[in-house]
């Protein structure tokens, strides 16, 4: 579509309240922006509306060049909520262009699986495996691994934590792990789903470790129990308290 001073409010900063626009100006006698051009309707053809392509001529709309501050062509803008958010300039590469869409995009395939997340953060999780996107969904990963613990659903379980890749979540994910590797019972498995529930369980589950330790001080035994306090969090308000309950057992 072309926007032309006149049409401007209506096809550019009005439709960006509902989806992110992109704005290419560009003009016929330019050889970079005849490169850039098919690119961009590729992918605003795959976006299916998450985001719409709006071209301006600046032969023709120099005001709305001059408005915008274009130097140089093709340079795009991209507006959400009525205003600038975003902008480039030269003919990039499809994978850059990607990329310069991904932070303020959110594709309808996104949206749905978050939607899904909500409600069957499991089947979600098997959705994000089997079309590879664990880059992208590192958070919905883990919550999806917190659910499985506390189903007793252990059949995904590993290859789950394994396929997060946030380093935001490389303390819990490690922890998990060391927790999964360490020949626990499938009743033991489950008992630690508990660590994501009320006080009470969690308790419940700390206070089995720490009689599991005072039987047997095995490196084994300790290991789980520091393992459970990274899968809590250090900052959860148990951790210290328990850490102290810890170390008097074993010093």
């Amino acid at each position: 579509m072309e926007a032309t001073i006149e049409t401007f409010e209506s096809e550019v900063l009005n439709k960006s309240h509902s989806a992110p626009v992109l704005v290419d100006f560009w003009a016929p006698w330019c050889g970079p922006c005849r490169m850039l051009g098919p690119i961009l309707e590729k992918l605003a053809a795959e976006a299916e509306g998450a985001w719409h392509l709006v071209k301006v001529n600046t032969d023709e709309q120099q005001e709305l060049a001059l408005r915008y501050q274009v130097s140089g062509i093709p340079h795009c803008v991209l507006f959400v909520d009525g205003k600038p958010a975003d902008q480039f300039t030269g003919a990039l590469p499809e994978h850059m262009l990607r990329d310069f869409l991904a932070k303020h995009v959110q594709d309808e395939s996104a949206k749905a699986l978050e939607e899904m997340a909500s409600a069957d953060p499991i089947g979600a999780a098997r959705q994000i495996l089997e079309s590879g996107a664990e880059d992208r969904h590192s958070e919905l990963l883990w919550n999806a691994a917190r659910e499985m613990l506390r189903q007793g659903d252990t059949d995904d379980l590993k290859e789950t934590v394994q396929s997060i890749t946030a380093a935001a979540l490389v303390s819990e994910k490690s922890a998990l792990l060391t927790l999964l590797d360490a020949g626990l019972t499938t009743e033991e498995l489950a008992s630690l789903g508990k660590l994501f529930g009320s006080e009470q369980e969690i308790r419940d589950v700390l206070d089995q470790m720490l009689k599991s330790l005072e039987t047997n001080k095995a490196k084994h035994e300790k290991d789980r129990l520091i393992a459970s306090f990274y899968l809590l969090g250090q900052s959860h308000p148990l951790v210290n308290e328990y850490r102290k309950k810890m170390a008097q057992i074993l010093f």
